[in-house]
């Protein structure tokens, strides 16, 4: 009996054991889990901030074009020759580490077309042939540039002329106004003028018929006086 209940006792601490060493292990097993840095969280804020993940640097574009931007950025390659036609343009450049010349096409300041070659007459023809390529394809734009300047070059005389003949409207318009005053003016005053030659010509009559009946009256008086002198 005795013998039994210790090996039942020895059992059961055994099953503990196990049962306390797989209890451990999942405890301490490390569950993989998204890592995120979190910065100190505002008091006024509601929700802590999340620093977002640091962009990752655009990847260069493979190839030759690849090739010469890595030189450029590193500064291991020397500019010898560029000309302009619009957005377009040509560019010559050469990196003495290998002793290669690039001669590239770009548009808008972004390579286009980009060769390598370490034949210095060949790395000259092909500027030469770029420079005529963005001479080309440059002219549809040049051209609008002129037609837009020309448009507005236009209308901007359209407006100038279209005041100059609103200006001379309202000057006309202006002018006959006053015209048609003055001419109102002189017919009232000739209309004036009439009327008191008429007024002045009725007067004169009467004045004269009043020097008449004078003239009359004073020989009848003169008459009257003589008779009396008698």
């Amino acid at each position: 009996m005795k013998a039994d209940r210790v090996r039942k006792t020895k059992f059961l601490l055994l099953t503990m054991g196990i049962a306390a060493l797989g209890g451990c292990t999942a405890l301490d097993t490390p569950q993989e889990k998204p890592v995120v840095q979190q910065e100190p969280a505002d008091p006024q804020a509601g929700a802590t901030p999340v620093t977002p993940p640091t962009p990752q640097p655009q990847a260069l574009p493979s190839g030759t074009r690849g090739k010469l931007e890595q030189l450029i950025q590193s500064q291991r390659a020397a500019e010898l020759r560029t000309s302009y036609n619009g957005s377009y343009g040509a560019s010559l450049l050469f990196a003495p580490d290998t002793l290669t010349y690039y001669a590239a096409l770009f548009q808008n300041k972004e390579f286009w077309k980009v060769v390598d070659t370490q034949d210095q007459a060949q790395a000259e023809r092909l500027y030469r042939q770029f420079s005529d390529e963005a001479r080309k394809l440059a002219e549809t734009g040049l051209r609008r540039i002129r037609l837009e300047a020309d448009y507005a070059h236009a209308e901007k005389q359209l407006a100038q002329q279209s005041g100059e003949l609103d200006m001379l409207r309202s000057d006309l318009q202006a002018q006959r106004e006053q015209e048609s005053r003055i001419n109102a003016q002189q017919a009232a005053a000739r209309q004036e003028a009439e009327q008191l030659t008429r007024q002045r010509d009725e007067a004169r009559e009467r004045l004269r018929q009043l020097n008449n009946q004078i003239k009359v009256l004073e020989e009848q008086r003169s008459a009257l006086e003589k008779q009396r002198a008698r």
